[in-house]
Parts: structure tokens; sequence; C-alpha cells
């Protein structure tokens, strides 16, 4: 008997079948993308609140359709920020959607005056609950 019909708490490997479904699955879905060793100050900032959308779906156990009902926006459009699409949103944006989920969540900025640097703090407070 293949080990994948015995019982219902099969700890063996997944089936060649299931693997190549698997495969074909995670072949159509856009990754994620991550953050360039040299992106800008203004990407930076943009991923760290992106990271937030991204905490608050692992943290809460909800989907991200969910989310975006309670953000009231288009599932697609939430989609491109937990996939850290920096390129399609302004700081200003991805804030205004903060901001629907905790009216408290703030950024501050605070400038190194030897390096020049800018850090970015965020703020929400109790991560969006």
């Amino acid at each position: 008997m293949p080990i994948e019909t015995i019982g219902v708490f099969n700890m063996g490997f997944p089936s060649k079948n299931k693997l190549k479904k698997m495969r074909e699955k995670l072949e159509k879905v856009e990754p994620s993308r991550t953050l360039s060793k040299n992106a800008s100050s203004v990407e930076r900032i943009k991923y760290k609140i992106c990271e937030k959308f991204v905490a608050y779906i692992l943290e809460n156990e909800i989907s991200q359709a969910e989310l975006a009902r309670r953000l009231d926006m288009d599932p697609a459009r939430l989609n491109e920020i937990v996939k850290y699409r920096l390129d399609l949103y302004t700081i200003d944006k991805l804030v205004e959607l903060a901001e629907r989920l905790d009216p408290n969540f703030k950024i501050e900025v605070a400038l190194m005056s030897l390096t020049y640097s800018i850090f970015c703090i965020l703020f929400p407070k109790n991560d969006f609950a």
C-alpha cells in the first residue's frame, strides 16, 4: 500500500503527483519582493510599513481578503502591498491604509547627523489592534 494512502496521519513525504501539482501552483504565484541592499530611504520606509500589513495578517490569522474587507479596498491591491510592490504605492497611501486599522499609527523619522542616514521607526499601537 503506498504511503500516502495509509491512515489520516500520514507523516510520509508527499507523492510525486502532489509535489508536481504544488510546483505548478507555485510557478504561477508572484513571489514577495525583497529590499535591495542599495534601497533608498523612501523604499525602506515603505517596506517597513508593508511588513506591518503582513504581520497583521499572520498575527490575527486572517486572510488577505478579510484584511482587504476591513480596509475597504480591493483584495488585489492589498496583495500588491503584502508582496512588497513598493513602486505602486506612496508613503502617504500606505500610511493612510495603516491608519484605517489603527488611528494611532505613527511614523517617526530620525536623521543621523554623522552619516545622514534616515531611520524609520514604526509605532503602531498594539500592531493595529
